[in-house]
């Protein structure tokens, strides 16, 4: 009694006798430990929470679904205490210092791993416990914030989630750490997530272009419908194989960088009025509109300069404006027909191109636009100047069908370049009255052909009726005055018909063989 136990002790015996006293060799002993401490304790899986300290016995972790087992390596601090280990209960089984145990058998949820260390003593014990959570399968994807063991392909296949792969399962991992775990936590949302991803990759591949939805479900923020079709074309910009978006943070970059320089570029566009620096293709795709090309380009700055900025500022206007560009020079096929059936310019159409007049034509005004527009090569329509000055002739067309006063009188000068022949300035007037005789609507002249046979039985009628009031002697049947409308003449009313009849008559024959000439017996 009275030692210590861990110490060493000396000791020496002696003998006293009659012959003196006598002593043996100085020997020592050591008392058994009693220290239960470990100096380490590691897993092989997960991390210890808090960190070990010797005199901590209670420790947490959490690993994933796809962990099924893990080891302890628990290390004495004492030198001949032993350690024994087991898990949920299932019996103790003795591990080496420093050396890892067996494998640990996991169930899904919380795990008792217990350490027992006895002392030297054979005595003294002390326990340490982890407890070990085992992850479900959808816990274990939809719990990842980014910290401890990313999940694995295994564990998306246990909660029945397809399409991740070893080449992209880094890619999910990262969309499940950027969002709220109660955006993951049902299989139908972990689903989505990994599809929106997937849709991402297969588009900077060239595959089908991403949805809205896409980017909304990964989280991430800066596109809208409007800029949309920008983030998509820097999508489609990056590596192929997708290294360039494996990541959200990546995609967030590529995303904001498009979003922002499809705004500047949206900017620079409505503003252009056509002095300055032009804008090019490339700030057309930058704001992420389609359908602009070299071929057209000059086409479209023409009308970005017809148009005022608040029509083209922003996006939704900017590629209605092109769209309906690129509808207009669609028709223009050079007198090859109709290749866009169903799909000719409307009014608004051209309104929305800044073709003021040609956006404020009837529908009947529109149908004869269009058939010109077919009828030339889209050199002839590709400035606004161009659709308007044809805009303008239909316009006086319709106008002078209707009845109504024209800005400016329909022309020789117009019904020539709308293609009509057979036309002449004396006859311009019987021309232009058959015109106004057709249904006010425009209908009966809505197009070319109709037009030219308004224009050729008018001709026809009025070169008869000039025959018949020049040869006028006096005698037989005198012309009334519906003769003389027929003829184009002017100014021939029932009150001054007689007077005017008389002077046809006192004319030698022959004297008012046209209409100018007859014209000008009216007008004396």
């Amino acid at each position: 009694t009275g030692l210590s136990m861990g110490s060493a002790y000396s000791f020496r015996a002696y003998a006293i006798n009659s012959e003196g006293t006598s002593y043996s060799p100085v020997g020592t002993f050591s008392t058994p430990s009693t220290v239960t401490t470990l100096n380490a304790l590691t897993l092989s899986t997960g991390v210890l929470t808090p960190g070990f300290a010797g005199a901590t016995t209670s420790y947490a972790s959490a690993v994933t679904n796809s962990t099924t087992a893990i080891t302890v390596t628990p290390t004495v601090a004492q030198a001949g205490a032993t350690v024994q280990v087991q898990v949920n209960g299932g019996g103790y089984g003795s591990v080496s210092s420093g050396v890892a145990s067996g494998a640990l058998s996991l169930v899904v949820g919380a795990n008792a791993i217990e350490i027992l260390v006895t002392a030297e003593d054979g005595v003294a014990t002390r326990v340490y416990t982890v407890s070990v959570t085992r992850q479900s399968a959808s816990d274990s994807l939809s719990g990842y914030d980014g910290s401890g063991p990313p999940p694995t392909v295994a564990d998306y296949v246990a909660a029945g989630v397809t399409g991740v792969t070893p080449s992209n399962v880094a890619a999910m991992n990262s969309a499940l750490a950027h969002l709220p775990a109660d955006a993951t936590d049902s299989l139908a949302e972990l689903q989505a997530v990994v599809d929106a991803y997937l849709s991402l990759l297969s588009a900077a591949g060239g595959g089908a272009a991403s949805s809205l939805a896409d980017f909304t479900t990964l989280g991430l923020s800066g596109v809208i419908a409007d800029t949309l079709a920008a983030v998509r074309l820097a999508l489609a910009a990056t590596a192929d194989n997708g290294s360039e978006i494996d990541t959200i943070a990546e995609l967030q970059s590529v995303v904001t960088a498009a979003a922002s320089s499809a705004t500047t570029a949206l900017v620079r566009l409505a503003a252009y009025d056509g002095t300055g620096v032009a804008p090019t293709v490339d700030d057309f795709t930058a704001a992420g509109r389609t359908g602009v090309v070299s071929g057209n380009l000059g086409a479209m700055l023409s009308a970005l300069a017809a148009l005022p900025s608040s029509a083209t500022d922003s996006f939704g206007e900017l590629q209605g404006m092109i769209t309906a560009y690129v509808a207009v020079l669609a028709e223009a096929t050079g007198g090859s027909g109709d290749l866009t059936p169903g799909a000719d310019p409307s009014a608004a159409s051209y309104g929305a191109i800044g073709a003021t007049t040609a956006g404020a034509l009837s529908p009947a005004g529109t149908a004869l636009l269009n058939e010109l527009v077919r009828g030339g090569s889209a050199a002839a329509v590709d400035t606004i100047g161009e659709i308007e000055v044809i805009a303008a002739r239909v316009q006086r067309v319709i106008q002078t069908a209707s009845g109504s006063q024209a800005a400016s009188a329909l022309t020789l000068a117009d019904l020539t370049a709308l293609g009509i022949t057979g036309v002449s300035a004396d006859l311009l007037g019987s021309v232009l009255g058959a015109i106004a005789a057709t249904a006010d609507d425009g209908t009966g002249v809505d197009s070319v052909a109709e037009l030219q046979s308004t224009a050729s039985a008018a001709v026809s009628a009025a070169t008869a009726a000039i025959a018949s009031r020049s040869d006028f002697s006096g005698t037989g049947t005198a012309p009334t005055t519906a003769d003389f409308a027929a003829a184009g003449i002017l100014g021939v009313t029932s009150q001054n018909l007689a007077a005017i009849l008389s002077a046809l008559a006192a004319l030698p024959s022959g004297s008012t063989a046209s209409a100018a000439a007859l014209q000008q017996v009216v007008d004396a």
